[in-house]
């Protein structure tokens, strides 16, 4: 008699289930099905076996006591991919949580990817994805019963909040998401300044990475690196290409090895760099690289108001505040970010519902008088970017 186990389940997206059978035979034929199609492959091109009949399922099982869990108020998520939900398991959340969960590995943390395989919210309750992990961070989507996830959502970090509110009417059953990690991607970078690193985190980095990353700031035509951190192999068989404009021989500013800190900035005119990192080795790995980019703002003068299409400030430079004015003929959502010149998020604010013309003071986006230095704030609405300088006295 074959006696399979079911290991799990997950939705089918249309309010259904399927579940995950393991045959036995090494895995050959595992994966998921509905209960009235159980089948199974075990050898690829053969014809397949279907289970179909005489099987018993029990369904329901659940722990004795608490449960539902359902969600704490910050709970932190480490491993490289998995799935996760609201806590609510088979039944509805609950009313007024306000619920953080953040994916943060320690190690190999380029990148995180999520995707829901299941939403279902009341009116008035929100899930809210950051591009980090805190409030603080770019918002990579915002959803609600009326405004439903699609696709894929990648942060430009290991690190991703996702923030779940719900207010004191009307609940759903939730959602569920599938998560995973990489140490590295391929990122395309658009910030005017910023940190990238190997994606190692407090691990050296792994053997057999090939990753690139592409900045390309707006309206730039100067981008400068400088180097924190940089111990690569030994011998040096591993390498970090820096590119510009393309990738192409013609255009190599210049390949670095082994442990040595660049001991200078590597200040390179061009819009755009493009940043190589290869690791042969299957061993003899290092801790990694780290660098710091800056670049210019084509156009902008440091003491009359910044104008860039829709975004005006003055005064500019400034004293304590300033005001911001924006053209929103469109009158799309409007995501503000305020950086500083190492890349670092000060604050960020989302706008719902305005005017075509609206103003705002910087203190309504910074909660706080800014020291002397320079800043950057980047304004988007739908797929324009307009990011400015900024110059605290």
């Amino acid at each position: 008699m074959l006696k399979d186990l079911l290991f799990g389940y997950q939705s089918d997206g249309n309010g259904g289930y399927l579940y995950h059978m393991n045959y036995g035979w090494g895995g050959s034929g595992n994966g998921y099905f509905a209960l009235n199609n159980l089948l199974s492959i075990s050898l690829p091109g053969e014809d397949p076996d279907y289970f179909d009949t005489s099987f018993r399922i029990v369904k329901g099982i659940k722990p004795s006591s608490g449960y539902p869990a359902h969600c704490t108020e910050e709970r932190i998520v480490t491993g490289k991919e998995g799935v996760f939900g609201d806590g609510s398991g088979n039944q509805d959340y609950q009313n007024n949580l306000n619920c953080k969960t953040i994916i943060s590995r320690e190690c190999y943390n380029g990148s995180a990817t999520v995707w829901f395989e299941r939403f279902d919210l009341g009116s008035g309750d929100q899930v809210t994805l950051h591009d980090g992990e805190d409030e603080t961070a770019p918002i990579l989507g915002q959803f609600d019963a009326n405004n439903l996830p699609e696709g894929e959502y990648t942060s430009s970090s290991g690190k991703m909040l996702i923030h779940f509110v719900t207010d004191g009417t009307g609940t759903a059953g939730g959602w569920d998401l599938s998560y995973s990690t990489k140490a590295c991607g391929n990122a395309h970078i658009e910030a005017p300044s910023g940190t990238i690193t190997d994606g190692s985190g407090l691990c050296n980095y792994k053997p057999k990475t090939n990753c690139y990353w592409h900045i390309e700031p707006t309206n730039a035509s100067q981008i400068t690196l400088s180097f924190s951190e940089f111990n690569l192999d030994i011998p040096e068989h591993d390498y970090l290409k820096i590119y510009k404009n393309t990738e192409q021989s013609v255009n190599l500013v210049t390949k670095l090895q082994g442990t040595n800190i660049p001991s200078e900035d590597i200040v390179i005119d061009a819009e755009r760099v493009i940043i190589k990192f290869k690791a042969f080795s299957d061993e003899n790995v290092g801790t990694g690289w780290t660098l710091d980019y800056s670049s210019n703002v084509v156009g902008i003068k440091p003491v009359l108001a910044q104008t860039q299409d829709f975004v005006k400030i003055y005064p500019n430079p400034f004293k304590d505040d300033a005001i911001i004015n924006i053209d929103n003929p469109t009158k799309e959502n409007v995501v503000i970010t305020l950086t500083n010149t190492i890349g670092q998020t000060i604050a960020t604010k989302q706008i719902n519902n305005i005017e075509e013309k609206m103003s705002l003071e910087l203190s309504e986006i910074s909660h706080q008088v800014l020291k002397q230095g320079v800043y950057f704030l980047n304004v988007r609405i739908g797929s324009q970017i307009q990011t400015l300088k900024l110059v605290s006295e």
